[in-house]
């Protein structure tokens, strides 16, 4: 404990939660000392600190889970707000096969989702909402900054002048569209958690979905 306080005032908050984390292994029960040492330093670094507000690429956005059924993601969130009825777009093996989109405009405290079906089981989950960060900070905010470049695998253009950033390791694409002059940011953005390293809408098109509806 005495290690992660030291670490949290040479802002060393990596370390720190490695340190808060030992502690709170060997902590008697209900010493909750470490745990909100860990929170607090996730905090410092700008990651996240609710799972209803995490997202694990190629894993979940919140808590919807890929692969969830409809009746998994109905006790997550409860009924969506509309659902509409697709077919797959673009070159994937997956053209034409038949989608379900729930939408869920205030998901969590407002903070919107929606969330893609195949064959009854949730395949892609997506948001255009910041407030969604990875466990190491990634979001819509901040994905184009220089900073975070290296944690992305893949960054390119559509044929519509979007632009896609994959994450390393896969399993989540960002997607922006109308850069300002920097490239720091962009008018319209939204992300999606998927399988692999692409998502259903690929480079080609965006034709399940119109990309910033």
């Amino acid at each position: 404990m005495a290690a992660a306080k030291e670490l949290m005032k040479l802002g060393a908050f990596e370390q720190a939660i490695d340190a808060y984390s030992k502690f709170a292994k060997v902590a008697p029960e209900g010493d909750k000392r470490g745990e909100h040492g860990i929170a607090a330093a996730r905090v410092m670094l700008g990651w996240p600190t609710d799972p209803k507000l995490t997202m694990i690429p190629g894993k979940s956005l919140g808590n919807v889970s890929l692969d969830a059924t409809k009746e998994e993601v109905k006790t997550a969130l409860g009924v969506p707000e509309k659902k509409l009825f697709t077919k797959v777009g673009g070159k994937s093996m997956l053209a034409d096969d038949d989608a379900e989109i729930w939408i869920y405009r205030k998901a969590v405290g407002g903070h919107g989702i929606r969330v893609i079906f195949l064959s009854g089981k949730a395949r892609e989950i997506e948001t255009a909402d910041a407030a969604y960060k990875t466990e190491n900070g990634l979001s819509l905010s901040n994905f184009l900054f220089a900073k975070n470049a290296d944690k992305l695998k893949s960054r390119r253009e559509a044929r519509n002048s979007a632009i896609l950033c994959l994450v390393k390791g896969g399993g989540l694409t960002f997607y922006a569209y109308d850069l300002n002059k920097d490239e720091t940011n962009a008018k319209y953005k939204k992300l999606r958690v998927h399988k692999g390293d692409s998502s259903i809408d690929n480079v080609d098109g965006f034709s399940l979905l119109d990309l910033f509806n």
